[in-house]
């Protein structure tokens, strides 16, 4: 219900033009976006605790449509009113090249997506830039679509056991009181149902993060 109530909002979204009445109305689809994505990281943590696999629909899709749908959720479930926080998107667009199509489920994409941007507003430093950009890799065979941004560290005992269930980083735990560690856990496992998989690269010199989800092209 929750989710069918999104849609329904942000179908709505595009007939407003008061400019206040936008506002409030931009703040409960964030609100009601934001809420759907629990509900479906709860509802695919029973599934797996019962020993359930998760159910996929694979279906051929544009990494061009799929940075569309990163700038939507960006702009919808994270906006800056929303968030009571000054971070800021950066979604590369423009490439000298064309981009792949890959095989997905659509849905469990869109979930993976959330919960990259979820943790990046929630781990970022204020007032930096979360960059979100398309990578080739493995010489073509691959698309990855990477998510950066500058945040808390990282320790090498994090890295270990970062995306297992329920873990949360000590840094994580200090500073952000939300979240159950089930975040990368249900990213990870949502890449492996539809035979992809997360990587997480460690800070760079300049203290970025990259996550990235890693597919296989499709012609």
């Amino acid at each position: 219900p929750i989710l069918v109530a999104c849609r329904s909002l942000q179908a709505l979204r595009r007939s407003f033009r008061d400019g206040e009445a936008r506002l409030e109305f931009d703040d409960l689809v964030s609100a009601t976006r934001r809420a759907a994505t629990v509900a479906n990281n709860l509802h695919v943590f029973v599934n797996l605790s019962r020993g359930e696999p998760i159910q996929t629909s694979m279906t051929r899709l544009s990494a061009e449509k799929t940075i569309e749908t990163i700038e939507e959720a960006s702009n919808v479930a994270y906006n800056q009113r929303a968030l009571h926080k000054s971070v800021k998107f950066s979604i590369r667009k423009d490439y000298p090249f064309p981009l792949p199509f890959f095989m997905a489920d659509a849905e469990l994409l869109e979930l993976a997506i959330d919960n990259l941007l979820d943790n990046a507003v929630k781990y970022s430093y204020p007032g930096t830039s979360i960059l979100v950009e398309v990578f080739p890799a493995n010489y073509g065979r691959e698309v990855q679509f990477s998510f950066r941004s500058e945040g808390i560290p990282l320790s090498p005992a994090d890295f270990e056991r970062l995306t297992a269930r329920g873990y949360r980083g000590e840094t994580a735990r200090m500073t952000s009181p939300e979240g159950g560690g089930l975040g990368l856990w249900t990213i990870s496992e949502a890449m492996k149902a539809m035979s992809g998989r997360l990587e997480v690269i460690p800070s760079d010199e300049k203290g970025l993060l990259d996550f990235r989800l890693c597919f296989k092209c499709y012609l």
